[in-house]
């Protein structure tokens, strides 16, 4: 019976504390600590001019003190919004943080959904993916169409049957990566690390290989190279990586980011 006891006074006790703990934390917001001030400095303010003159006429009050009151409320209007503005700014850089993480699930479903989540808010294309570690991360079927991933580490990572098309993942490690049957039309894939990728059926077409590492890299006869002909046995895939090779690819698409004026 006493441990019975004990511990429900206990259990009661946790929920006083989570219950205060949410309460206090509702009543001191920023906008809420920011309006109570104000409140209160219009109190103070009408009863100490009440006080030493007798009496509270509006008309005077407002004449007389105009000033100081626009000039204070001025003040205190722009520090909330200053105050708020860094608060909205830091949650919305935790929420990206925290879906990057997820991207980095080796569940596909959690992968994509922050992938969408991501793109939402503007995140895939504003530079937030660079430099990211998503090794071996599940992201099959993701579209990141556009996306600004340069220099990320996306090596071993599940990719197939993804969407690329005019990426910009220059500099990334996507060593040993599944790109199986992905669309990777007019990506920019310069200095990208390729080594042992799996690039069976991908489409390459209108892609920037300069400098690209394309050993042990496996292709197939449905592998779309950047030129738009098909991989086989025996192409000469430096053409397409060495500037100094003598058939060096360059596109005709202004868009390409292979386009031969750049």
């Amino acid at each position: 019976m006493t441990i019975t006891t004990q511990k429900s006074s206990e259990t009661r006790w946790d929920i006083f504390k989570t219950r205060a703990s949410r309460f206090f934390a509702w009543l001191f917001t920023v906008r809420k600590v920011g309006a109570g001030l104000l409140i209160l400095s219009f109190v103070v303010g009408i009863v100490g001019y009440g006080t030493i003159n007798g009496e509270f006429r509006l008309y005077d009050f407002l004449r007389d003190y105009y000033t100081n009151i626009s000039t204070e409320l001025g003040s205190v209007a722009i520090a909330v919004l200053i105050i708020d503005s860094l608060n909205d700014r830091r949650q919305r850089e935790s929420e990206k943080e925290r879906l990057i993480r997820q991207m980095r699930s080796g569940e596909n479903g959690i992968a994509l959904q922050a992938v969408e989540e991501l793109r939402a808010i503007g995140a895939v294309k504003d530079g937030s993916l660079r430099k990211q570690n998503l090794e071996s991360a599940n992201l099959e079927n993701v579209r990141l169409g556009r996306a600004d991933m340069r220099e990320a580490r996306m090596d071993f990572c599940n990719m197939s049957k993804g969407h690329f098309y005019f990426a910009d993942l220059h500099g990334a490690d996507m060593s040993g990566v599944n790109l199986q049957e992905a669309v990777m039309t007019g990506a920019n894939l310069r200095n990208v690390d390729l080594v042992a990728a799996h690039l069976e059926g991908a489409l390459m077409s209108e892609v920037d290989l300069t400098h690209a590492k394309l050993e042990k890299a496996k292709m197939d006869e449905r592998t779309q190279l950047p030129d738009k002909t098909n991989w086989f046995p025996g192409a000469d895939l430096a053409r397409f990586t060495d500037p100094h090779h003598p058939n060096y690819w360059r596109s005709d698409m202004q868009e390409s980011p292979a386009f031969k004026r750049r």
